[in-house]
């Protein structure tokens, strides 16, 4: 009855009503059932227009607008500072959790604990299987997404985000960046190769952390080749030393190229001509020497032996020369030779030393392989080695030696030696560590007490010791 009364005269709301004078009134003004409805202001004595609330024939609902483009829209006129939309009752206690039949659309909800004052945007699911919350702009013709929520990820300029925070394109930050991380490396940057879209290292990356220690580095791959590490303690720098503690301020495994170098030398350098060397040849042991190569060879005898000193000219009288090598105990001393077996290698009875110092004091008496670092071969097995007053240490470079040249290197760090073969670190010892000797190298080769010939080639040898 009442949808036909209202169908046949629409001002019957407003006359029903019209006692309530001096207040404000929302009348309804209809037409046809199915068609649109107005919601109106009434002051008591008339309608003021236009309406504040319409739903059109096909739906759609406007507040502030006779003319909704969507399902719903608030549009104000000019701006001002009450045309805010602002929904501010409290939508739960504790959980504050939306009922279950919200499981599906964008939820807007104030205070869902009920007592922190904060907002939520939550989106429902439903069943969508691929659920995301997406910001944009919209001109009229072309949709641009420019931030994307999905599986806890945030993407600006990209849709679908791999990592909790991705971003496609330049960032800027104002007053710096913080990286954070509860991981045992600290804080981590990682740079992709080209073509590499997956977040975190991978082999195709190169990455900036703070290290186990806090220490920073830069390495290659997961886990993989230390370039750079810098001692947060002693600010020491070390390059391509494959250790995160340089012993100096500036470490470097390897060779160095510079246009110049600033300051005073500080380092003596003795590069083996071989040419002039002093050598003792035993049971028909036999000594060649080239332009900075020599050859040395033992004979067939059981317990041959040859021995090649650097810094001495009277073998004779080796004490003569005590102390020529100094500071073999200072960080930054040096071996550094080319050397390779040019006989059998199987026989674990041929061995021979390539040392940086060597002869050494020993009661008035200079003894051979007394104080110095290197390396030593048991047959094909390389091992560094370092000899104080004679007792050696000997460290398993898990490398084998036979007739190609291996580049060797070894170097005194604060409290240890290095060993690198072929610029890649093998091994370090920490003990029985030489300060001086006699001879500035020593190269020895012998065939042991199971006799055959045992040759060895060594080249390009240079020890340097810091003054």
């Amino acid at each position: 009855m009442l949808e036909e009364a209202l169908a046949a005269d629409p001002n019957l709301a407003r006359r029903v009503l019209r006692p309530l004078l001096g207040t404000v009134l929302f009348p309804i003004q209809g037409g046809n059932p199915g068609n649109e409805w107005h919601l109106y202001k009434y002051n008591g004595s008339e309608v003021l227009g236009p309406a504040q609330a319409v739903e059109l024939s096909n739906g759609n609902v406007g507040i502030g607008t006779t003319n909704p483009a969507g399902v719903f829209q608030i549009l104000k006129g000019a701006a001002d500072a009450n045309h805010w939309v602002n929904i501010s009752n409290n939508v739960g206690t504790g959980p504050g959790t939306p009922p279950a039949s919200m499981n599906a659309g964008l939820i807007l909800g104030w205070n869902p604990s009920g007592g922190m004052g904060e907002s939520q945007i939550l989106y429902g699911p439903g069943a969508g299987w691929a659920p995301h919350l997406q910001f944009g702009r919209w001109n009229g013709s072309v949709r641009t997404i420019e931030m994307t929520l999905k599986d806890g990820n945030l993407g600006i300029g990209t849709t679908d985000p791999a990592a909790p925070l991705d971003v496609n394109g330049p960032a800027a930050f104002m007053n710096g960046l913080t990286v954070r991380s509860n991981l045992s490396e600290g804080g981590q940057v990682t740079l992709n190769d080209a073509g590499v879209t997956s977040p975190g290292e991978t082999a195709q990356s190169w990455n900036l952390d703070t290290g186990p220690s806090n220490f920073f580095r830069i390495f290659r791959g997961a886990g993989g080749l230390v370039a750079l590490a810098v001692n947060p303690t002693t600010g020491n720098v070390g390059i391509g030393t494959g250790t995160t503690t340089p012993a100096e301020k500036l470490d470097v495994a390897g060779n160095v190229k510079a246009e110049g170098i600033i300051g005073p030398p500080r380092m003596m350098l003795s590069s083996a001509s071989f040419s002039i060397a002093a050598g003792q040849d035993t049971e028909s042991a036999s000594f060649a020497a080239g332009d900075g190569v020599m050859e040395a060879r033992t004979g067939t005898t059981v317990g041959s032996v040859d021995d090649t000193l650097g810094g001495v000219t009277d073998f004779s009288n080796l004490l003569q020369y005590e102390g020529i090598a100094r500071n073999l105990n200072v960080s930054g001393a040096f071996l550094s030779a080319h050397a390779r077996w040019t006989s059998d290698t199987s026989a674990t009875n041929r061995q021979f030393y390539v040392l940086a110092g060597g002869v050494g004091n020993n009661a008035g008496v200079g003894e051979l392989l007394w104080n110095g670092f290197g390396f030593k071969a048991e047959g094909s097995a390389l091992k560094g080695v370092t000899i104080l007053n004679g007792n050696p240490t000997v460290v398993d470079l898990a490398t084998s030696i036979s007739n190609t040249f291996l580049e060797l290197w070894a170097v005194r760090r604060g409290s240890s030696v290095e060993f690198y073969v072929n610029g890649v670190l093998k091994g370090s010892s920490t003990s029985n560590l030489p300060t001086s000797a006699a001879s500035t190298y020593e190269v020895q080769v012998t065939n042991g007490g199971l006799g055959g010939e045992a040759a060895l080639q060594v080249g390009y040898l240079t020890v340097g010791f810091p003054m």
